[in-house]
């Protein structure tokens, strides 16, 4: 399943991936319920392209100009962020559960549980294990391979406004690109950690990224506009 489409699941189902609003709150909701959509809400406000992804808008929070930070220092809050949220949950009584509220409870806390095992190695990536894959680089999943796909799939071009902001969107790829290549550096073979198998690190994820982020950097931006210039046409947008 594709990266996107099982991560925005999991949320939807009431599991903040990241971020949160456990650590901020002062007192207990009413239900675990009301925790759960609390813990969300809180993932989703702090995503630019989960935001996207769901079609959010209206709201007045507009991070359509920007992408996800998946940088290695966002990775320990995401760290700090997800145990909070777990330790909230993990707060109530299971045995006065019943119903959805129980299966819900074990969902999120093997969820939680999972997602923090996987993120605690060095070499682990600064995004979503659960979501997506335990590698910096692989052949489906990565940051090579899935940024152009939202950059061509997700951004709803509209009007003037929405254009303009695709167009920065595509001035942040280079960024985004450069942190995968960080993490790359920093997981692989000549860092501390581990890299995908050779099956993994076939086709467009090919782990020289990091030697060749430059050239791939102007490839993600140059394809993903070839392929959204039609449907910019289309709106009238300049």
């Amino acid at each position: 399943m594709h990266r996107n489409l099982l991560k925005s699941a999991l949320l939807i189902a009431g599991l903040a991936a990241q971020g949160g609003l456990a650590a901020n709150e002062t007192s207990q909701p009413a239900t675990l319920h009301a925790l759960l959509d609390a813990q969300t809400q809180g993932a989703i406000v702090h995503d630019p392209e989960l935001r996207s992804l769901l079609g959010i808008s209206g709201d007045g929070i507009d991070l359509s100009a920007k992408l996800t930070d998946v940088s290695l220092p966002n990775r320990e809050e995401r760290r700090a962020e997800m145990q909070a949220n777990l330790d909230a949950i993990r707060a109530w009584d299971r045995s006065k559960l019943v119903g959805q509220e129980r299966w819900n409870y074990d969902l999120a806390t093997w969820f939680y549980t999972t997602q923090i095992d996987l993120m605690r190695f060095d070499w682990a990536p600064a995004w979503l294990p659960v979501g997506a894959t335990t590698y910096a680089v692989d052949q489906l999943f990565s940051i090579p391979v899935t940024l152009p796909q939202f950059l061509d799939n997700n951004h709803a071009v509209t009007g003037e406004t929405s254009a303009r902001n695709y167009i920065a969107r595509l001035g942040a790829a280079a960024t985004k690109l450069d942190q995968g290549a960080r993490e790359l550096r920093h997981a692989g073979p000549a860092g501390r950690g581990a890299a995908a198998g050779r099956t993994g690190r076939r086709g467009n994820a090919d782990p020289r990224i990091a030697e060749t982020c430059t050239g791939r950097q102007r490839v993600c931006a140059v394809a993903a506009a070839q392929t959204r210039q039609g449907r910019l046409d289309r709106t009238g947008a300049t």
